[in-house]
Formats: structure tokens, C-alpha cells, sequence
């Protein structure tokens, strides 16, 4: 089977990749998964206030 190469994927994630490990319980599937979106991909970093916390809030109350 080719590889994929027209595939696009959004992952979205409010940890640093450092913290990843509260995320997966191994170590090395956290370097394989950085390695890869690293690798394959394309990095966009926002800054700024999180838009989830505030909506959250909201459909709380």
C-alpha cells in the first residue's frame, strides 16, 4: 500500500510536547507520536487565552 500523501488531520492540544507523558503512559509512544507529527507535519502554536475554559464556564451555569 503507497503511502498517504494528500491526508490532512487536525490535532489541537493545550499541553507542551514535554507534558505529553500525562498523556501516554509510555514513553517511548510519546516520542514515536512527536517524532511523527514533528516530522510530517506542520507546527502552529497560538497564544493567547484559551477559548475552551470561558465556554466551558458558560454551559456550566
Amino acid at each position: 500500500m503507497p503511502p498517504v500523501a494528500n491526508a490532512v488531520a487536525f490535532l489541537t492540544k493545550n499541553l507542551e510536547f514535554s507534558q505529553w507523558g500525562s498523556i501516554f503512559i509510555d514513553d517511548q509512544m510519546d516520542a514515536a507520536m512527536i517524532e511523527r507529527l514533528a516530522h510530517h507535519g506542520q507546527l502552529s502554536v497560538f497564544e493567547g487565552k484559551s477559548y475552551r475554559p470561558k465556554h466551558a464556564l458558560k454551559r456550566q451555569k
